[in-house]
Parts: structure tokens; C-alpha cells; sequence
């Protein structure tokens, strides 16, 4: 079962395979640094005995996220409850998947993330004693974007070489051939921010190149895909790897430039040399932040 499935209705979260909030014993009571974004990161660079500063890039930093749950329960079943949310959000050395559906928040819809529990209290106070206990968790996701739980997939091939070069005898009217017919598809980021994703380019296939068509931005390799193998390509870990195992990094072309799917269409082409049956494979989530 997937992080989220459990979900039926807002308000709830999902972890470690507890489902917490509406109907559950588990009350949300107030979520911070879910809904809008964290902050940005400048780096502006100031100017030397002037006014002002050089524009930098700004980049998006982790997003912490700290959750009040309330827990009314008789004394017999408090320690149990309680357990329950311990073992959900104990610390852990990789982070773990959470989701969320809360109205306001990535279109209402189920979204993940992957986050370390950093911290987690319990109130203990005069209403604890009577059965009320107050929980707060914080969670950091050094992702800070949030994804839709459904994964988008699309492909592209190429299959068609015209004839290229002039024929002899020449007969008129004199024709031209044209270039291998490129491989297109449209991946769609119904988000609101910039989305890593990957790419698997199925062989046969020599010396690729897939390009954003929008902006001209492209990843080309100098190599040759066997047929039944793939190169994989992670853009958030920026990986080139021989049928998603094998480093293959050094294949990467020097001019290439790594690019992550706007929110929108991304029109993406895959060209090669040769005339080899070659395919691409786009995977993809959307993603808010």
C-alpha cells in the first residue's frame, strides 16, 4: 500500500501507515509551513560602494512543518494512543513519506513529501491527567516541494529516417531529403513550481538528445544504447545511469544543460543519429510549493 491511500477525506495525514485527523482518534488541531512556501535563499551579491546589489538566483530552502495533534482518550487507552503516534513519527535515519490532503493546500488534493521528525513534545498538564493530550511534531523535508500522489507518464519515439543526399540520375523536380523525424511529447506539471523528474531513452539508439523545445535547453549524450537497454536520467539527483544501475555520467555532453519541468506544458524532443527504433520515457509528479 502507497503513502496516501489511506486517505479518504481532508483533514487528514497519512505516515508510517497511520492515518491521522478527521475520523480519527487523532485531532488536528493547528499545521505550520504546510500551506505557502518556505523561504528563499538570496544570492544577491552587494555592490562595492554603491547602492543596490547584483541579482542572484533565488532557490527555495527546506520546509519545516509542525503539526498540534489532540488526543482525547480515558486513562486505560491514553499510553496506547499515544504509542501509536510515537512509533508514526520516531526519528529515523532517512527521511520518511508523509501525506497530506488539507483544503487550501496543493488544490485540496493528496500530496507527499519525504521529512525526518525533528522534534515531537507532549504537554503534560492538568488536562493530560484528565485524558487530553497535546502533541507537537516538527517535521523538516530538505525537499521542500510537495507532490501529487499520482505519477505522470508519457513516451515519445522515433521511428522514421527520410532519405537524406541527392539521387543520381537527378530527375526533376529535384528533391531534397530531410533530417531524422524527432520524437516528441508534451509533459504536462499541473503544479504550481518546477518539478525534477525522470527520463529513461530505450535503445537502439546513438548519440541522443532530448530538448525542451520552449527554451531551447538540452541534454545530449555521446554513446550508444543497445537494444533492450535504457540510460536513465534522475535530474533531481542528476544521475546518468545503464538501465538505472550502472554510473554513466561521463557519456553526459559537456554543453548539456540540466532542466526541471515548468508548471504547464513541456514540450520535449528526443533526436539521434542513425536510423536506430529508439523511445523516451518521461515519469513525473506534479508539484506545488
Amino acid at each position: 500500500m502507497a503513502t496516501g491511500d489511506l486517505i479518504t477525506g481532508d483533514w487528514q495525514i497519512e505516515r508510517d501507515g497511520v492515518l491521522f485527523g478527521d475520523g480519527t482518534v487523532y485531532d488536528i488541531r493547528q499545521i505550520t509551513g504546510l500551506a505557502g512556501a518556505p523561504k528563499s535563499a538570496s544570492s544577491d551579491r552587494m555592490l562595492s560602494a554603491r547602492h543596490g546589489a547584483v541579482a542572484g538566483e533565488d532557490y527555495v530552502t527546506p520546509r519545516t512543518v509542525t503539526i498540534k495533534f489532540e488526543i482525547v482518550s480515558d486513562e486505560s487507552t491514553l499510553t496506547a494512543k499515544l504509542d501509536v503516534l510515537t512509533l508514526a513519527f520516531a526519528p529515523s535515519i532517512d527521511p520518511v513519506a508523509i501525506a497530506y490532503r488539507i483544503p487550501g493546500v496543493a488544490g485540496g488534493g493528496v500530496v507527499t513529501s519525504t521529512a525526518h521528525c525533528r522534534n515531537r513534545s507532549v504537554n503534560v498538564d492538568a488536562v493530560y491527567a484528565r485524558g487530553v493530550a497535546t502533541v507537537d511534531v516538527q517535521l523538516s523535508a530538505a525537499d521542500p516541494r510537495l507532490y501529487g500522489l499520482t505519477q505522470n507518464l508519457v513516451t515519445a519515439g522515433v521511428d522514421d529516417v527520410a532519405d537524406v543526399g541527392v539521387q543520381f540520375p537527378i530527375v526533376a523536380p529535384l528533391g531534397f531529403g530531410g533530417a531524422i523525424a524527432p520524437g516528441s511529447t508534451t509533459v504536462t506539471n499541473a503544479g504550481n513550481f518546477a518539478e525534477p523528474f525522470v527520463m529513461r531513452i530505450y535503445g537502439p539508439c546513438t548519440d541522443p538528445v532530448v530538448t525542451r523545445a520552449g527554451d531551447g535547453l538540452a541534454l545530449s549524450f555521446t554513446t550508444t544504447i543497445a537494444d533492450g537497454d535504457y540510460l536513465e536520467l534522475n535530474t533531481a539527483f542528476r544521475t546518468v545511469k545503464l538501465n538505472g544501475v550502472t554510473n554513466q555520467y561521463s557519456v553526459l555532453d559537456g554543453g548539456s544543460t540540466w532542466f526541471d519541468l515548468v508548471p504547464g506544458g513541456n514540450d520535449l524532443r528526443l533526436t539521434r543519429t542513425g536510423a536506430d527504433v529508439s523511445r523516451l520515457y518521461v515519469y513525473s509528479f506534479n508539484a506545488y510549493v
